[in-house]
């Protein structure tokens, strides 16, 4: 975001972790271009995103690829050092990323 001035959200479900988050926000003085939610990210409606980027534990990745029906065509996601398994996906290194192609 304070790179490139893109507007993101943060779903983070530890409280500690999302009040962490928040102050790093408002110390960079980012709040206007960035949103955290103190939410399970099972439960945020992707369907209008242009992309999700995760770290995430596979059992919760399981969990989030019913999610991933909600995409809009060419959206892509990207999960740091954990497997996307789904057919097409792309493994760079510790980096795993697949486009919806609906």
């Amino acid at each position: 975001a304070k790179r490139y001035g893109i507007r993101c959200i943060g779903i983070e479900i530890n409280k500690d972790t999302y009040e962490i988050a928040l102050e790093n926000i408002k110390k960079e003085g980012l709040s206007n271009l960035i949103t955290i939610y103190n939410e399970d990210s099972r439960n945020y409606p992707f369907k209008d995103v242009d992309g999700v980027v995760m770290f995430l534990f596979p059992d919760l990745i399981n969990d989030m690829m019913k999610k991933f029906d909600e995409l809009k065509p060419g959206t892509r996601v990207v999960s740091y050092s954990h497997d996307i398994p789904l057919k097409d996906t792309i493994i760079c290194g510790d980096i795993y990323v697949w486009t919806n192609k609906k």
